[in-house]
């Protein structure tokens, strides 16, 4: 099997549990604010991963959004609908953990 058609599969069988997990949660009735800011993070990766599959498809499915290098295979195995790249991601992180300590507090 290809690499391709390994991470096809692995966004397959992500896609169909996040698409469980949400038929499940909206088969209920009652919601409270636990399970719609549940299903709210589930649509959100939902959207990623098929953003993922399209990417995987046009041919550049690992490769950083940002500064266009490739991402680790490690990386795309534990995360497959990530987009950026590990020095990437982290700073995304250190801008916005610097931007926190820089806004000032509520009074």
């Amino acid at each position: 099997m290809s690499r391709k058609d390994q991470y096809l599969a692995k966004l397959s069988s992500e896609r169909a549990g996040v698409l469980d997990l949400l038929a499940r949660l909206l088969a209920t009735t009652n919601h409270n604010d636990g399970d719609l800011a549940l299903i709210l993070v589930l649509q959100r990766r939902l959207a990623a991963i098929e953003q993922a599959v399209r990417r995987l498809h046009a041919g550049d499915y690992g490769v950083c959004e940002r500064c266009g290098q490739l991402i680790a295979p490690e990386r795309l195995d534990a995360v497959p609908e990530v987009t950026l790249c590990a020095d990437c991601a982290a700073r995304i992180t250190h801008l916005g953990s610097r931007r926190q300590q820089a806004l000032p507090l509520a009074a």
